[in-house]
C-alpha cells in the first residue's frame, strides 16, 4: 500500500474562515476524486488542512508559538506541500514554505490570480499552477500514485 501525507500550506491572517477553507475543501475533493480514477493501486493519502485544528475567529488556543509548533511539525512529516499563494506577503506560508524546502519536500503551487510573487517563492516551489484541476493531476501522477 501506498502512503502519503499531503500538506495544505496558504495564508490565514487576515481572510475570513470561509476565504481559508474554501480551496482547501476544493483541493482535497479535487484530490480524492483523481486517487478514485486512478489505476487501483492501493493507497492511503492523508490531507492535512491545518485550518481544521484551530479555530482563529474563536481564538481555541493559548499562544501562536502553539500553531508554529504544531503546524511546522505537521510540515515536517509531509511528503508534498501544495501551497496557495493567495496571500504572497503571509510569514506563516513562507515559514511553512522554507521548512518544506530545507526537509527537501516536494512543494506545489497554485497561483490562481497571478500575483506577483517574490523571487524565493518561485524557486523554492517545484512546479506552479494557475489552477487546481491541473495542479490535482500532476501531483496524483508524480507525488501521490
Amino acid at each position: 500500500m501506498i502512503e502519503r501525507r499531503v500538506y495544505l500550506a496558504g495564508g490565514v491572517t487576515g481572510l475570513s474562515f470561509q476565504e481559508q477553507s474554501v480551496w482547501r475543501i476544493k483541493m482535497m475533493g479535487d484530490l480524492f476524486a483523481e486517487l478514485r480514477c486512478n489505476d487501483g493501486v492501493s493507497r492511503h493519502v492523508t490531507v492535512v488542512d491545518p485550518v481544521e485544528f484551530y479555530d482563529f475567529e474563536e481564538k481555541n488556543y493559548d499562544t501562536e508559538k502553539e500553531i508554529l509548533l504544531f503546524d511546522l511539525n505537521k510540515v515536517r512529516k509531509s511528503d508534498l506541500i501544495i501551497v496557495n499563494f493567495n496571500n504572497p506577503a503571509s510569514l506563516g506560508t513562507m515559514s511553512e514554505v522554507a521548512i518544506a524546502w530545507e526537509h527537501r519536500i516536494p512543494i506545489l503551487g497554485l497561483n490562481e490570480d497571478n500575483s506577483e510573487l517574490h523571487q524565493w517563492q518561485i524557486e523554492m516551489t517545484s512546479k506552479m499552477f494557475d489552477n487546481t484541476e491541473d495542479l490535482t493531476q500532476y501531483a496524483v501522477k508524480y507525488y501521490l500514485s
